[in-house]
């Protein structure tokens, strides 16, 4: 059979309501730290795209309070980028990292530099936010989520809200716009504006008229 290109898969997205499920599952979850971090793993995800390698890897000194940037390094594309945030971001970042240190000095690792530490004061991992997703889904009555999956939605939902493709190419610290441009296959408002206007609604709408009159 003919070879399949991977990446023309059509990305899969989360929808908002699950969206809003595994934040409330977050706010619920049992000990204070770990609300604080679920809800900063989640915003973060949603909210910057960020790959979740990237998000492994992110060290307390790549947050720029002040500016509101995310310094992320360039290990998959040998560019490093710097992610603007919005406020919601920006306030779960800054309501987590009191929690952070004080969890760091109960487990006695004050000198940990990652952003995101598990509960016992180390880097938390890819299996680690993995886990987490996993009993947020389970709480909140959700399908299961992937990483990637929260990266597809923020693509998705930024081109849909009107964001130029380039900026969002950048966003996600995309090679090449081809990475991007696929984004638009379940994201492109303007297909279904332009389908509204075919001349068969038309048709249809008065053939139902007749139908009911």
């Amino acid at each position: 059979g003919p070879k399949l290109d991977r990446r023309r898969r059509l990305p899969k997205r989360i929808g908002s309501e699950h969206l809003k499920a595994l934040f409330s599952a977050a706010q619920e979850r049992r000990s204070v730290y770990a609300r604080y971090q679920a809800v900063c793993l989640l915003s973060v995800l949603y909210g910057t795209g960020i790959r979740g390698g990237e998000l492994e890897r992110l060290e307390i000194g790549d947050w720029d309070s002040e500016n509101a940037i995310l310094k992320v390094d360039g290990q998959k594309t040998g560019k490093p980028r710097h992610i603007a945030v919005g406020e919601g971001v920006w306030r779960c970042i800054e309501a987590y990292l009191p929690h952070r240190h004080n969890q760091l000095e109960k487990s006695g690792c004050i000198e940990e530099r990652a952003l995101v530490v598990n509960r016992f004061g180390k880097r938390v991992n890819k299996q680690n936010i993995y886990t987490i997703l996993k009993r947020l889904a389970v709480s909140a009555e959700v399908p299961q989520v992937t990483l990637h999956q929260f990266r597809h939605s923020c693509a998705s939902d930024l081109l849909e809200a009107g964001v130029p493709l380039p900026q969002v190419q950048k966003y996600l610290g995309h090679a090449a716009i081809e990475s991007t441009v696929r984004y638009l296959d379940v994201a492109d408002t303007s297909r279904s504006e332009a389908m509204e206007k075919h001349p068969l609604n038309r048709f249809l709408g008065s053939k139902a008229a007749e139908v009911t009159s």
